[in-house]
C-alpha cells in the first residue's frame, strides 16, 4: 500500500496525471477555480459531493481518494490538540475493537450507537480527545447515511 497522502496533494497529482487543468476541473465539478487552489493546496475541505463528483471526473479509485479525504478531514479537526496522536490511537483501538465484535448481521450503524454510548459512559477521556472522536463518528454516521442501504461488515 502506497503512504498515504492529503487530499488535496492526491487530488492535484490525480489531475495531473489526467492532464486537466484547474480550470477545467474546476468548471466540470462546479465549483469557484479559487475554492479549486484552495482544496488541492490543503487550505479547504471538499465536501462529500465535491469528493463524488471529483471521483467520477477523473476515474479515481473511489477507496483510495476517500480514504485520503476522510484522513485529511480527521486531521484537520484535530489539530493543534494537545492529545490529537493519543486520541487517534484510542479511535483507531476502539474501531478495532467494535470492528472485532460485529456478528454477520449487525450493521455498522448500530455498532457506531455503541460507541457512541460508551463515550457518554467514559469518565476519564479529555473533553477534547472525547470531542475528537464524536466528530469522527459523526462523519462515518454522514458517509454511512450516502450510502445506498445499509452497509455491512465485510469480513475477509
Amino acid at each position: 500500500m502506497a503512504a498515504p497522502v492529503l487530499f488535496g496533494t492526491l487530488l492535484r497529482s490525480l489531475r495531473l496525471t489526467k492532464n486537466i487543468t484547474l480550470n477545467d476541473l474546476a468548471i466540470t465539478a462546479g465549483i469557484d477555480k479559487g475554492l479549486m487552489s484552495k482544496i488541492e493546496s490543503n487550505n479547504r475541505r471538499a465536501t462529500k459531493e465535491q469528493l463524488d463528483k471529483f471521483i467520477e471526473i477523473l476515474g479515481a479509485n473511489t477507496r483510495v481518494l476517500t480514504i485520503s479525504w476522510i484522513a485529511s478531514k480527521i486531521l484537520y479537526e484535530i489539530e493543534g490538540l494537545e492529545y490529537r496522536h493519543e486520541a487517534i490511537k484510542a479511535a483507531g483501538e476502539i474501531l478495532m475493537e467494535t470492528n472485532n465484535q460485529l456478528d454477520s448481521g449487525d450493521d455498522i450503524t448500530n455498532e457506531l450507537d455503541k460507541l457512541k454510548k460508551r463515550l457518554d459512559t467514559a469518565g476519564s477521556i479529555p473533553r477534547q480527545n472525547r470531542e475528537f472522536i464524536l466528530n469522527t463518528i459523526k462523519s462515518f454516521d454522514l458517509l454511512i447515511s450516502q450510502e445506498d442501504g445499509n452497509i455491512k461488515n465485510n469480513k475477509g
